[in-house]
C-alpha cells in the first residue's frame, strides 16, 4: 500500500501543517523520541506541497515562505531522518 493513501495531499492540511511545523524547534531542545513526529509531517508537508497552484493561494499570504523557511531549517539542523524529508521537501519546492 502506497503513502499516498495514509497521506493524501488535501488543501486543509497545509495550514495545520505549517502551524506545527513553522517555527520549527531547534533540534537540541527537541527529545530523541520525537525525530519520528517530525518526518512524518515534513513527509505529510512534502506531499501536500506538489499541488499544482500557489501555496499562499492554498494557505493565506506568505504560506509559500513559511513552507520554504520549514525545508530549510529542517535540511539543515534537522538529524538523519528529519534532515532527508527536509531535503525531500526543498527538493519538490525547487522542482514546482
Amino acid at each position: 500500500m502506497s503513502a499516498v493513501t495514509h497521506f493524501p495531499p488535501s488543501l486543509p492540511h497545509l495550514p495545520l501543517l505549517l502551524s506545527l511545523l513553522h517555527p520549527l524547534p531547534h533540534p537540541t531542545l527537541l527529545p530523541a523520541t520525537s525525530w519520528a513526529l517530525h518526518y512524518v509531517l515534513l513527509a505529510h508537508l512534502s506531499l501536500v506541497a506538489l499541488i499544482p497552484f500557489e501555496l499562499d493561494r492554498a494557505a493565506g499570504v506568505g504560506a509559500g515562505e513559511s513552507v520554504w523557511a520549514v525545508a530549510v531549517r529542517a535540511g539543515s539542523e534537522g538529524r538523519g531522518k528529519e534532515a532527508e524529508a527536509g531535503a525531500v521537501l526543498a527538493a519538490r519546492l525547487m522542482a514546482r
